[in-house]
Parts: structure tokens; C-alpha cells; sequence
């Protein structure tokens, strides 16, 4: 599957941090950089590209919303 650099921008230190250590969690690729402002960070992550959207779960959908 082709991969792509996502972007979370704006982060705290903290907030970067954590997502950082969600992703590796999965095995995933990041990078952390701070922003211009030096305030606050940018998290990269190396995800893959998926041609549609997940389905949802219909588990949690009433028997009303699945006739529509």
C-alpha cells in the first residue's frame, strides 16, 4: 500500500509526547518538530493510504438507522 506523512499541528509538549509513544505503540514511524513559534510541536506520522474510508461498526446502530 502507498504511505503518506500525516500531520498533527499545534501540539503541546506533552500532547506530542503521547501521541508519539500511541504510535510506536503500533510500530509507526513519527517525527517530532518544533514550529516556528517555539511554542508548540509537530508530529508526523508515516500512515498508510487507504483508498476508502473504515466501515463503521453497525454493532452500535439501532435496527431503525439500518432501513434508511
Amino acid at each position: 500500500m502507498k504511505r503518506s506523512w500525516f500531520l498533527h499541528d499545534n501540539l503541546s509538549t506533552d500532547e506530542a509526547e503521547q501521541l508519539i509513544l500511541q504510535y510506536h505503540a503500533r510500530h509507526i514511524q513519527t517525527r517530532k518538530q518544533l514550529n516556528p513559534d517555539r511554542l508548540s510541536w509537530c508530529v508526523s506520522a508515516y500512515l498508510e493510504e487507504r483508498r476508502r474510508r473504515p466501515q463503521s461498526s453497525t454493532r452500535w446502530q439501532s435496527a431503525l438507522g439500518r432501513l434508511t
